[in-house]
């Protein structure tokens, strides 16, 4: 049998951005939610792609759709496996629900130009402490990243665009853009979830270091971690040691945001917003985190 090709039918739908029939409107917007993830990780290149006249109606449509969108794409996030599960798409999500004027092409470019700069003076050998010495380095010496204590509840520091552009973001968000620089030189690197506090680790299933993103790459002993975890009662250590899923941490910034938005910075909107999107990923109350 020959092979019938498909064809995307969005870039066709796009030219009825105009057209006032209901099906067609409800049509366009379904098949939007159909590309939420592409809209979030591209959305400027489709809207560059599109005559003039029709930029501003894209930009309206993707207005009223914004929750609808991040919402398909953290429900994206939820079915899929632990190894398919895609955390730059997730914190692009949560960055544009924070500030629809973010640019996630400009933030991918940002994190390959800041890929590049650390796998430009990778050592080629020698102990793994070495390369998590260089790639700290880098980060939060060269680059100037650092956790943002003066500021600890300020919600932009939960947004990836924003940390990239002060340099400053609270303990999971520095160590999930070190994620997602590593990930592009696949360099073994994990988020570890503790209380109140969130470090990463290398592990290429031989050797085993963890450091800390919010105090400058800090090198922790696994006993140094076993100890701070012995003062919280209750908790599977084996289990929080192994480190956390992409699901896990986008969950977790969601409880922040929830923190920061009922406590701090008040916003009963941003409440019910967050609260519905933590129900999509886990079906649980919002919890703290950090």
């Amino acid at each position: 049998m020959a092979r019938v090709e498909t064809r995307d039918p969005l870039p066709f739908l796009l030219q009825l951005l105009d057209d006032e029939s209901a099906e067609i409107q409800r049509i366009l917007r379904e098949e939007i939610l159909n590309h939420a993830v592409d809209i979030v990780m591209d959305g400027r290149s489709i809207r560059d792609g599109l005559p003039g006249g029709d930029r501003g109606k894209f930009d309206e449509l993707l207005a009223a759709l914004r929750m609808n969108i991040v919402a398909r794409v953290l429900q994206e996030i939820a079915a899929a496996s632990r190894d398919e599960l895609d955390l730059e798409a997730g914190m692009l999500a949560l960055a544009w629900w924070g500030d629809p004027r973010m640019d996630a092409l400009a933030v991918r470019g940002d994190l390959d130009r800041l890929a590049r700069r650390v796998g430009k003076g990778m050592p080629r050998s020698g102990h793994p402490l070495g390369f998590v010495d260089h790639i700290n380095r880098v980060l939060f010496r060269e680059e100037g990243f650092k956790g943002n204590s003066a500021e600890y509840y300020n919600p932009e520091n939960s947004y990836l665009h924003r940390v990239l552009e002060s340099r400053r973001g609270i303990p999971i968000t520095l160590s999930a853009l070190h994620m997602l620089v590593a990930q592009r030189l696949r360099f073994p690197v994990v988020g570890v979830a503790l209380p109140a506090h969130f470090i990463m680790k290398f592990d290429n299933g031989v050797d085993e270091i963890f450091f800390d993103p919010f105090h400058g790459g800090k090198i922790y002993s696994r006993k140094t971690v076993l100890d701070y975890l012995s003062g919280f009662e209750g908790l599977d250590t084996d289990a929080v040691l192994r480190g956390c899923s992409s699901k896990e941490i986008l969950i977790r910034m969601l409880r922040n945001l929830h923190v920061v938005f009922s406590s701090h910075h008040v916003d009963p909107g941003k409440v019910t917003e967050i609260e519905h999107l933590l129900v999509l990923l886990t079906g649980n109350a919002p919890l703290a985190g950090h």
